[in-house]
């Protein structure tokens, strides 16, 4: 009975009609499954490029939030504090100067005002950051040399106001019957047993350089954030044809510059040239054929 099917089968097959309608029906489910495979391919790189352009966004973010944070802690702390301290120093070296060559009759007398408030650490939790950098976010070169860079400078920055608070907290202990020795302490200058205790000066020379790098690198990782997410939805649109992609926005820094808060004296230039992007195909043929 089967053997009956099959020739019957076959004997349909062998006739000219049906041998098209076999073949055409071959051919159209052959292209309905690459046309059903090139729109789930489609759809999943949709996805892809839409959950790393969030992802982007949401980087960009807190970078935003991080940098404002650090503007804030620049402007209403560390900048005020850090150059009262400077000027009182340099008034007392000089002071220390003229006791040398002095020879009245008095002694000279030294004022000078002590700002050793606790300062409040930077309450940044980088964590959210690292995960979309790292994880979610497609990043090389100095784009993730930016990131590392960033969140080194913020645990480094942390630990040294927590240093600055205790050493505050130690030199607000000294006994007031030991003004000479406080002083001496406070400025990092030479005391009477020939001792230089320069721990607080240091402090005080980190923090403001260490603000300012911490604040250049969440920038620089910002605009590198921005230059990514660009390149990522042009290449979403010129080569797969998606419409409809996340938007990706550029940060305003426009008002930190006028108050002038983004740093000037911080050189970057070695740091971005160490990642240089590797030649293309086509200036590798021209530098051999130059050498030649």
């Amino acid at each position: 009975m089967e053997w009956a099917k099959i020739a019957q089968y076959f004997s349909y097959v062998a006739e000219p009609g049906a041998a098209n309608t076999f073949i055409i029906g071959a051919v159209g489910a052959f292209f309905g499954a690459v046309g059903a495979q090139v729109i789930a391919s489609r759809f999943h790189r949709r996805q892809m490029i839409v959950r790393e352009l969030n992802a982007v966004n949401g980087a960009m973010t807190h970078c935003f939030a991080i940098t404002n944070h650090l503007f804030s802690l620049k402007k209403d702390y560390i900048s005020q504090i850090h150059a009262e301290y400077m000027r009182e120093r340099g008034r007392y070296l000089n002071f220390l100067e003229e006791k040398k060559n002095h020879t009245g009759p008095q002694p000279l007398a030294f004022n000078y005002h002590a700002d050793l408030r606790t300062l409040p650490n930077t309450f940044v939790n980088p964590a959210p950051l690292e995960r979309l950098v790292f994880e979610a976010i497609s990043f090389r070169g100095l784009g993730l040399a930016t990131a590392v860079a960033l969140f080194s400078t913020l645990d480094e920055l942390d630990a040294l106001l927590a240093e600055r608070n205790e050493l505050a907290r130690e030199i607000r202990q000294i006994p007031p019957d030991e003004p000479e020795y406080k002083v001496n302490v406070y400025f990092g200058a030479d005391t009477a047993n020939g001792v230089t205790d320069q721990r607080y000066y240091s402090c005080m020379e980190g923090l403001a350089s260490l603000t300012d790098h911490a604040i250049t690198f969440s920038m620089l990782l910002a605009d590198k954030l921005y230059a990514h997410g660009k390149r990522l939805r042009l290449r979403g649109v010129w080569r797969s044809f998606l419409i409809g992609l996340p938007r990706v926005d550029s940060i305003d820094w426009s008002t930190a510059e006028s108050d002038g808060l983004i740093p000037r004296d911080v050189d970057s230039t070695a740091f971005v040239n160490a990642f240089q992007p590797a030649p293309g195909m086509f200036l590798k043929l021209w530098r051999r054929l130059a050498k030649r």
